[in-house]
């Protein structure tokens, strides 16, 4: 066989290089790019070549000199780039060697690391150590009780508690425990539903272990010569870890179908990510090149040889460990990496720019309002700004009375130097592991925004457009949404540590503080997607919010990036509970667009509430206590989970609830689960007391029994009434002698 013909019958690519096609031969062994004397005439450049750094070596071995070396335009998938060339009088075809065709985007180095331990990217894995969850011995233990779940959803419950049985992750608890939690359960966009629980009684008395993580300095400090990197990331980290028992029965929840305790580490026990820290650390103990801040793994090494050498042993290491890895998550032999907040590069450590994207890219106010919402930020941070007031002057000029708006090169200049001040230092603070923590959050009707603080100056800012989805939400939805938009954009520097949120918004500061269920459904699914992080809601007036409001009314365009995964664009899977027809369901949704109660409870949702009750349109002050609780699904009004009966389907729902002639309990209770409208309750107590089959029956039936008298005892005790009371959070016992 001709070797030689078999080497240069590769993949071959025409590309446009000077405006004029070139065939070229793609080949990953060369180490430079080849144009032939032919292909370089054809392109009719008159300049002289410059000198060639080296002669070449064919495939083959034979010495070749170039007639010298030029830099070209070669343009690629509508990109252009400068490429250097060898001219090389040579009969084969034009050369693009490895390192341009990749850089270029025509090839993908692709490092099989997963063909040598597929192993660790099958299954769940099970770390060796059990985890203890330690809690304060004087804490009262708490039983919540069991909540009901949809008839339409408890199929769905039972067999994803049989999956996740199969899998080791649940096992059915038999005896009494102390501790009894709540089941939440969250249906995803496929229908499927996800389980989990609600332990905020039990973490109120969980002892943290407060392990200490490095600083990203200090690993860095570790790795001087770093040229080549890798994060590795673990599946379903949390699951990996096994509970011990006494652990595990303090994870026991409530379901329709029994008492189950969880077997593996779930998310929302405040204490798992620090133990899961202490955990990864001490698997990796002795292994040099490797670290761990919060939950990934960092290899490196100074070439190539020295990185595999080191990714081995972690690999290897996590094998004997019985670690599962994250073959979508995990990145191999990196040139830079992103490591908590950070850029991790051959070069060195390098800031994030995404930490101050949202003010460098904030646009341009456009009128007097916009420019006041963009200079009350800039006031905020006046205190950390040499010659705040002397930038900002040509700014402020355009909100005096007698000059009219207008925006040219004096106003451009100074917009542009003061965003290029907040977003250096002495503004900008580098992040301190011992210093308190402080996420503020802000949402306006179209945008979301974040600043992580600490000591008042911020280290990270963060912005982003509402979808067309989002800025129908309700306004607590929206700042509820902004605490998961913070959490997401400064997860590495949240994650296994307590902070503070700040939210303009007060009553985030009581949903928070309650169980998960009692929350609105969308609030929920963010609760649900924020029980990894350990915060407290505090609420704190907007008018002292300066930069996270300006970061959500001048926010970065972007509407894609996908917040919550359970969550789908139209959000159906959110009504998945109600007993209704798609019949019914779209008369709802058509009687709450014509009701015109219901319409102005829309505009408040979309606009906010105001203030104060009286400012609130008369028909629907009667709503006003309620206000946070009311939520817009798919067009349908919701309280909590039940749906806001339109008046024109009242009278139906009526007869629906009475259609089996129960009494008036019991057509309250059915009622409750699933519907609501002012005044329900007793519009069905007077449904009842007029119903004649109700009153025929109860005639015949109800008869008033007369009193019966006890007779004389003969000794004391000889007859006695005993009952249970609770007062003041004590229980008593309350005995009578007949």
């Amino acid at each position: 066989m001709n070797k030689k013909k078999e080497r240069n019958d590769t993949f071959t690519e025409n590309l446009l290089v000077n405006g004029v096609t070139l065939k070229f031969q793609l080949d990953t062994g060369a180490r430079c790019n080849v144009l032939t004397r032919r292909d370089f005439q054809a392109l009719k450049i008159n300049g002289p070549l410059r000198k060639p750094a080296a002669a070449l070596r064919s495939f083959s071995g034979h010495r070749m000199v170039p007639d010298g070396m030029i830099t070209l335009n070669l343009q690629c998938k509508e990109e252009t780039h400068a490429v250097e060339f060898y001219v090389v009088d040579t009969k084969s075809q034009s050369i693009l060697s490895g390192e341009t065709a990749e850089s270029i985007g025509l090839i993908k180095r692709i490092y099989h690391i997963e063909d040598e331990y597929s192993t660790l990217f099958q299954g769940l894995g099970c770390l060796p150590r059990e985890v203890k969850i330690e809690i304060d011995k004087n804490a009262k233990p708490v039983v919540h009780p069991p909540r009901k779940v949809p008839i339409m959803l408890k199929d769905k419950v039972k067999a994803e508690l049989l999956k996740m049985e199969r899998l080791g992750v649940i096992v059915r608890q038999k005896e009494p425990t102390p501790w009894l939690n709540s089941m939440v359960t969250v249906t995803k966009p496929d229908k499927s539903v996800r389980i989990c629980i609600d332990p905020k009684d039990l973490n109120n008395a969980i002892q943290r272990e407060h392990y200490p993580m490095k600083t990203i300095e200090e690993v860095v400090a570790e790795m001087p010569e770093a040229k080549v990197f890798s994060t590795i990331d673990a599946t379903s980290g949390f699951w990996q870890l096994k509970l011990d028992t006494e652990s595990s029965k303090l994870t026991t929840f409530n379901t329709p179908f029994g008492r189950y305790r969880l077997l593996r580490a779930p998310f929302g026990i405040k204490s798992i990510p620090e133990i899961y820290q202490r955990t990864m650390t001490e698997m990796i103990e002795g292994l040099e090149g490797a670290q761990v801040i919060v939950d990934d793994i960092l290899v490196w090494g100074k070439d190539e040889k020295d990185y595999d050498e080191r990714l081995s042993a972690v690999l290897k290491r996590a094998e004997e460990w019985n670690l599962k890895l994250s073959e979508k998550k995990c990145q191999f032999r990196k040139d830079e990496v992103e490591y908590v907040g950070h850029k991790i590069t051959k070069e060195g450590l390098k800031p994030d720019p995404e930490k101050v994207r949202a003010v460098q890219e904030m646009k341009q106010p456009t009128n007097t309002k916009e420019l006041q919402t963009f200079l009350g930020f800039i006031t905020y941070l006046q205190k950390f700004l040499p010659n705040m007031s002397q930038v900002s002057a040509p700014l402020r000029k355009l909100l005096e009375k007698d000059i009219a708006w207008h925006w040219e090169t004096e106003q451009k200049d100074s917009f542009q130097a003061l965003k290029k001040m907040a977003s250096e230092a002495p503004v900008l603070a580098f992040y301190n592991k011992d210093e308190t923590v402080v996420l503020n959050v802000d949402a306006s009707s179209c945008g979301l925004g974040a600043v992580l603080l600490q000591n008042e100056r911020p280290v990270a800012y963060a912005s982003r457009a509402l979808n067309s989805t989002m800025k129908k939400y309700s306004q607590i939805e929206k700042e509820a949404l902004a605490i998961v938009f913070g959490c997401k954009e400064f997860h590495d520097y949240l994650y296994g540590t307590h902070f503070i949120v700040e939210s303009d918004h007060k009553p985030l500061e009581s949903i928070f503080k309650k169980s998960i269920t009692e929350a609105p459904p969308r609030v929920q699914r963010f609760a649900i997607a924020l029980q990894k992080y350990d915060f407290k809601v505090v609420h704190k007036p907007g008018k002292t919010m300066l930069i996270s409001d300006t970061l959500s009314r001048l926010y970065l365009p972007e509407t894609n990036d996908e917040l919550v995964p359970d969550l789908s664009v139209n959000e159906v899977q959110l009504n998945a509970h109600l007993p209704v027809s798609d019949t019914k369901y779209n008369e709802l949704k058509r009687d709450t667009e014509n009701d015109s109660e219901s319409q102005l409870l829309h505009k408040m949702l979309e606009d906010g509430w105001p203030q104060n009750k009286s400012q609130t349109p008369e028909p629907i002050q009667k709503y006003w206590a309620m206000r946070d609780e009311i939520t817009s699904i798919d067009g349908i009004l919701y309280k909590g989970q039940k749906v806001i009966i339109p008046k024109a389907q009242r009278k139906q729902m009526l007869m629906v609830v009475h259609e089996t002639h129960m009494g008036v309990v019991k057509c309250k209770a059915r009622a409750r689960q699933f519907m609501y409208w002012p005044g329900m309750m007793t519009e069905i107590q007077e449904t009842v007391q007029k119903c004649e089959v109700c009153a025929i029956n109860d005639k015949k039936m109800n008869r008033k029994e007369s009193m019966i008298s006890h007779d004389m005892p003969d000794r004391p005790s000889a007859k006695i009434g005993a009952d249970l009371f609770e007062l003041k959070g004590q229980h008593y016992l309350l005995t009578v002698d007949y």
